[in-house]
């Protein structure tokens, strides 16, 4: 019995495949905001801004990818998880863990403040988790509830500075990214209604 093939991956389809790219947008943010903010921004933060994202976001495709058990994952990056299930949840777990270790010597505002974060995270991941059996029935709330918590990550660094002075350019970047989770999904389900049975993504 064989398991999921291994799709082709184009080179523009790397940083999403290896969920490198939202960490990326997540520490960049982070720092803008903590410079308005008027709080440090240290390698330790970026590190726990950019960690904590990736293992959210891997815990979250690999669930994705247990829903679709028996079927087809669809796209690309589910299909790469799939293949590599083990690798995947490793990946996530010690990025996980990394992130809490270093978040322990964070200031006791920001480290509050991530502890929430994280908690709306694993809700969001768990509730989202059991309302949907697969990309194609997501929530229609998850978009908002995804753009809430990555905006909420984001601002970690921030709670240690002046967080009020930068909720405004949070409550952007949440609307930004909802609409961006919202565009994906529609995007990713229009390949499903055009693509072939067997032509993976």
């Amino acid at each position: 019995m064989t398991g999921p093939r291994r799709p082709r991956v184009p080179l523009w389809a790397w940083p999403s495949v290896l969920s490198v790219d939202a960490p990326a947008v997540a520490v960049a943010w982070s720092w803008a905001t903590a410079d308005a903010a008027g709080a440090s921004f240290t390698w330790r933060h970026a590190a726990v801004v950019g960690l904590a994202t990736a293992a959210v976001y891997l815990v979250d495709r690999r669930l994705d990818v247990a829903r679709l058990a028996g079927g087809r994952p669809t796209p690309l990056r589910h299909a790469w998880s799939a293949a590599r299930p083990g690798r995947t949840s490793a990946v996530a777990g010690t990025a996980g863990v990394v992130a809490l270790a270093l978040a322990a010597r964070l200031p006791l505002a920001s480290l509050a403040w991530g502890l929430a974060v994280a908690v709306a995270a694993a809700g969001l991941v768990l509730v989202s988790g059991r309302t949907a059996s697969g990309p194609r029935r997501r929530p229609t709330w998850r978009p908002l509830a995804v753009g809430l918590v990555f905006a909420g990550g984001v601002g970690v660094p921030a709670a240690a500075g002046s967080p009020t002075e930068v909720l405004a350019a949070l409550a952007g970047l949440a609307a930004v990214a909802a609409l961006n989770v919202a565009m994906i999904a529609a995007w990713e389900l229009s390949l499903i209604h055009i693509s072939e049975p067997t032509r993976p993504y």
